[in-house]
């Protein structure tokens, strides 16, 4: 930029060479090194106060059939509407019906609940590899008074609740991937432990599958003894043979959530305990933060140069 004056006018140059911006900043170049020292020494620190994250996953497929109703509903559907008898509309997905149960607040709140473990959810902060051994963050829990201290705010309580607590199991612990083209799914758990971290990926597959086993035992005994009443009732044969195949079904679902252990989901590959972190990546947040101090400083020099030195050049050379 080049300030002239001509016959008492003021011209202003605003054309900004970068060799002149390359020539200011390495005027300044103490003042940017220190900067970026700084910046970067403070990376370090408060890379190295982050502890580390451990992530364990498990591997599933589906390992029950999906529900014949569609093809009932196809061939007796006008027959069992005349008879009273309600079929639902479309196929079921058991894969879809499990994927939204494993999401949904009652299931992830019953799993914190029977599993005992919204302290090491909630209130770790770190972890003792060498006694494997979780610490909790006396700020939230106090161990010795065996009581959530927290401070917080309104709607927020002392101890969390099962809202929050979902909220934070989905935000910082679970997530979960599909493969359209195969069908298989992935489940990971991250936590400040890794030997929590496998067990509560193992122990969630587990009580899906104990949860819509139960679910479907029920549903099916209901429908049976329904079904046996309303047989004792109809004489016509397409009927007999629409709830004798409603019955067939119903038995099939008991058989098998009798005997399979994995009744929704298969393990394929099990969670182990991970021996390398997930996170954080300390080199990225040092290069960031680095970087980030490289150009705040660059752009106080230029600041400053253009607007604080120069602007105080034209008031001296306009006066």
């Amino acid at each position: 930029m080049n300030i002239t004056v001509k016959d008492d006018e003021l011209f202003v140059d605003d054309e900004i060479d970068l060799f002149d911006l390359i020539k200011i900043l390495f005027n300044h170049k103490f003042f940017i090194l220190i900067t970026v020292f700084i910046f970067g020494l403070s990376s370090i620190l408060i890379a190295l106060s982050i502890p580390n994250k451990y992530t364990s996953d498990i591997h599933l497929s589906l390992a029950i059939e999906t529900s014949q109703t569609s093809s009932l509903m196809n061939k007796y559907g006008g027959l069992a509407s005349m008879a009273g008898i309600d079929l639902p509309e479309g196929e079921a997905s058991k894969k879809d019906l499990a994927l939204e149960i494993l999401n949904s607040r009652r299931f992830v709140s019953k799993f914190i609940d029977s599993r005992d473990i919204l302290i090491p959810l909630m209130a770790s902060k770190d972890w003792n590899s060498y006694e494997n051994k979780l610490i909790i963050d006396d700020e939230i829990y106090d161990i010795k008074k065996n009581k959530w201290v927290r401070d917080v705010t309104h709607p927020y309580k002392q101890k969390p609740s099962n809202q929050e607590a979902h909220e934070y199991w989905h935000k910082e612990v679970y997530s979960l991937s599909e493969n359209k083209e195969t069908g298989f799914i992935k489940i990971n758990i991250t936590h400040h432990s890794p030997y929590m971290a496998r067990d509560w990926a193992s122990w969630l597959v587990k009580d899906l599958n104990n949860d819509m086993r139960d679910q479907d035992i029920y549903e099916a005994t209901e429908s049976l003894e329904y079904l046996y009443k309303e047989l004792e009732k109809v004489s016509y044969d397409e009927l007999n043979n629409l709830i004798y195949s409603l019955i067939e079904q119903d038995i099939k679902v008991l058989s098998m959530a009798n005997t399979k252990a994995e009744y929704i989901f298969k393990i394929i590959d099990p969670p182990v305990v991970s021996e390398k972190k997930s996170e954080p990546s300390r080199a990225l947040i040092c290069i960031v933060i680095t970087l980030l101090g490289g150009i705040l400083s660059c752009f106080i020099v230029l600041l400053r140069h253009f607007i604080i030195d120069k602007g105080n050049s034209l008031k001296n050379t306009y006066e």
